[in-house]
């Protein structure tokens, strides 16, 4: 009887070991899942920016096509800014979130310019969680004749912002634009 009694013991013994050994197990698992929804959410926020700013560089493409921007002597304004400026100082998400008037968003009246000139206060805007609307600038480099074509270079920086504000993006381009 004595032995019937141990054996029942190392039974006891060895459940509560499997179950601590399953406990950890499904623990682990949990918290694997817990970090792949965090990355796939930041993939996601990252996506959107990189997405709202390359809305906001063909915005700016459209503007130059429609007609160049007024460009200010003095500094950046509306999103217009001259060959003197320095643009290394929008490779800050916090310099365009502090300094919007030097920018143009998507959705403002520095937008509508040109032949398909839209009403002020009426742009499609880019849908955003954190309201943040995408916004660019445009510097001039300046002009060139290839071919007797007279040609204008400008450089555009674009800026999108995803659902939180830790994600963004700021891209750059070149364009050249033509007369006909």
């Amino acid at each position: 009887m004595c032995f019937i009694a141990r054996k029942r013991g190392f039974i006891l013994i060895t459940s509560v070991i499997f179950m601590l050994v399953l406990t950890l197990v499904v623990v682990y698992a949990v918290r694997s899942a817990t970090v792949y929804e965090r990355v796939a959410g930041n993939n996601r926020n990252h996506s959107q920016a990189f997405q709202a700013a390359e809305y906001a560089l063909a915005q700016a493409r459209g503007a130059l096509v429609e007609e160049p921007p007024a460009v200010s002597a003095s500094g950046c304004t509306g999103g217009a800014c001259p060959k003197s400026y320095d643009t290394s100082r929008f490779d800050s998400p916090a310099f365009w979130i502090a300094n919007q008037a030097a920018t143009c968003a998507v959705n403002a009246a520095c937008n509508n310019r040109g032949a398909n000139k839209v009403p002020v206060g009426t742009p499609a805007s880019f849908p955003s969680a954190t309201g943040e609307q995408p916004r660019y600038v445009v510097r001039e480099l300046g002009t060139a004749s290839p071919g007797g074509k007279s040609c204008n270079f400008y450089e555009i920086t674009a800026f999108g912002q995803g659902s939180n504000a830790q994600s963004a993006s700021i891209l750059r381009s070149v364009v050249k634009a033509c007369d006909s």
